[in-house]
């Protein structure tokens, strides 16, 4: 019997990650990246999807900096998710162990799906600065990091 990361994180051939994802699975192109693209301005995505076989082993939690006008990004290590939490399609809180984020918004119920599954990439704050217009159904208004205090 294999735990739950063997079976996310362990390597499987394209067809039986298809097989369990329940949908076609483009595979990576020689010499792909496995990291998440930059953010593309013309086109405003809340989550970028893994387009491989396998599974992600990093997560890019991308949020808008207004003093700066930019993107600041925190990089997780997938197998390092312990938890993810979700109160119906607006709020998603993923625990680190060490490190918690809070997603906020609208249309993330397909999110934590998705995430069990390894295929996020990335999760993007929306910015009106960055983006002209968000997707009507599905956008990402906050990213909030969660500072975790041990009492002494």
């Amino acid at each position: 019997m294999t735990n739950s990361w063997q079976e996310t994180f362990g390597r499987r051939r394209p067809e039986e990650m298809q097989a369990a994802r329940g949908g076609s699975v483009e595979p990576l192109a020689e010499g792909e990246p496995d990291i998440a693209p930059p953010p593309d301005p013309r086109e405003y995505k809340p989550w970028i999807l893994q387009r491989g076989g396998r599974p992600a082993m990093f997560l890019d939690l991308r949020r808008f900096e207004p003093k700066t006008g930019d993107l600041i990004g925190t990089q997780m290590s997938y197998p390092h998710l312990i938890a993810i939490d979700y109160i119906g399609d607006r709020m998603v809180s993923l625990d680190f162990g060490a490190r918690q984020f809070v997603v906020e918004g609208t249309g993330l119920s397909e999110l934590p799906g998705r995430l069990q599954q390894g295929m996020v990439l990335a999760i993007q704050e929306f910015s009106s600065i960055l983006w002209k217009s968000p997707t009507a159904e599905r956008l990402v208004t906050r990213i909030v990091p969660l500072s975790t205090t041990q009492a002494k």
